[in-house]
C-alpha cells in the first residue's frame, strides 16, 4: 500500500485501516493519511435487499454510510434512522472507521411500502422504500 501522511514517515506501521473490497468499495489503492477530519457531507442508505415478506420476521441489513466533502468517511458520526411501518435497530450507536453504522430492519405483518430515513443534519439526509408483501 502506497500512503502519504501530512506529518510523520511513511515508513510507519498502519493500524485501524480495513481495505476488504467486501465491507467498504470506496478505496482506490492511495490512501491519504492525516490527522485531522472533514465533517460530514452527504449520508445513503445500502440495503441488502428492497423486497421483503410480510410476516413480521423477514429482516433486511442496511448500512447507512457517512462521508465528507471528498468522498471520504467520516468517524463517530451520529445519524437517526426512522421508518414508517416496520422496526428499525442500529447495532451501533456511531459510524466506525470506515463511516458505517450497521442497523437491521424487521418487516411488517401487512403489505406496504415502507419509507426508511436516514439523517445526520438537517441538509444531510437520505431515504429509500423497502417493499413488504404477503405472498
Amino acid at each position: 500500500i502506497f500512503y502519504e501522511t501530512n506529518k510523520e514517515s511513511s515508513t510507519r506501521k498502519l493500524e485501524n485501516i480495513n481495505l476488504n473490497p467486501i465491507y467498504n468499495t470506496i478505496y482506490n489503492g492511495y490512501i491519504y493519511i492525516c490527522d485531522y477530519s472533514l465533517s460530514a457531507s452527504s449520508i445513503s442508505l445500502h440495503p441488502s435487499t428492497t423486497f421483503l415478506y410480510a410476516n413480521g420476521k423477514d429482516e433486511a441489513n442496511i448500512l447507512i454510510l457517512i462521508k465528507d466533502k471528498h468522498n471520504n468517511p467520516v468517524e463517530n458520526v451520529k445519524a437517526n434512522i426512522v421508518c414508517a411501518n416496520g422496526k428499525i435497530v442500529k447495532l451501533k450507536e456511531t459510524t466506525d472507521e470506515n463511516g458505517i453504522i450497521p442497523c437491521i430492519y424487521t418487516s411488517t405483518d401487512f403489505d406496504c411500502i415502507d419509507t426508511i430515513k436516514a439523517i445526520a443534519a438537517p441538509n444531510i439526509k437520505a431515504s429509500i422504500n423497502i417493499t413488504n408483501r404477503k405472498l
